[in-house]
């Protein structure tokens, strides 16, 4: 029987591994993306299936016992799940959403899930993007749609020394490539400075 094992754009890159540093594809990740309006009785709903609540503002990030949860726009919602329980938890929300005017839909196989850690990883984001990622600004949990080298992404803070990164797949093979290059760049800068 063929695999089922999802194969995204990034399929075959090996993780990066640096002094510092360290970034991979993470085909794992399922995504589902929630767009209607809801109300109190269709968030308690989905709150209980996935446990958390969608979040109310645009940059936070909630963690639940099944899944994450980031708002994207009003009435719009990103839901990451691990990529095997996608399609169970996609049935499910539609069990319970299918007298509501929200639409659920599986939008995993349209992006790439990056995530990068280490103490040079913001560093390393910073040299690509405009946005303040110090974490007095940026914090754990807080996440923010912006440009990474002139390609829209989303980004969000997992810990002090851990980002996520969900690119278009369009996008995906260029990202990756301005992370190789630059990560050596800012490695070197890293030993330059001594910082």
């Amino acid at each position: 029987m063929a695999s089922l094992a999802r194969k995204g754009p990034l399929h075959g890159r090996e993780p990066w591994q640096g002094q510092g540093l360290h970034f991979a594809d993470d085909a794992g990740t399922g995504l589902l993306l929630l767009r209607g309006r809801t109300d109190e009785a269709i968030e308690q709903r989905i709150a209980a299936l996935l446990g958390c609540r969608l979040p109310g503002r645009p940059i936070i990030v909630e963690r639940g016992a099944r899944a994450r949860a980031l708002k994207l726009a009003p009435w719009r919602w990103m839901i990451f799940v691990d990529r095997p329980a996608a399609a169970g938890l996609l049935r499910q929300l539609r069990d319970i959403l299918a007298d509501s005017p929200v639409v659920v839909s599986d939008v995993s196989d349209g992006h790439a899930h990056i995530r990068l850690e280490g103490p040079r990883a913001t560093d390393l984001l910073a040299a690509g993007t405009a946005v303040d990622l110090h974490p007095g600004v940026f914090s754990t949990g807080h996440a923010v749609q912006t440009e990474l080298a002139r390609a829209r992404c989303l980004i969000w803070r997992d810990d002090e020394v851990a980002w996520s990164l969900l690119v278009d797949v369009s996008a995906a093979e260029y990202v990756w490539t301005w992370l190789t290059t630059n990560a050596e760049l800012t490695i070197a800068a890293h030993h330059h400075t001594g910082r």
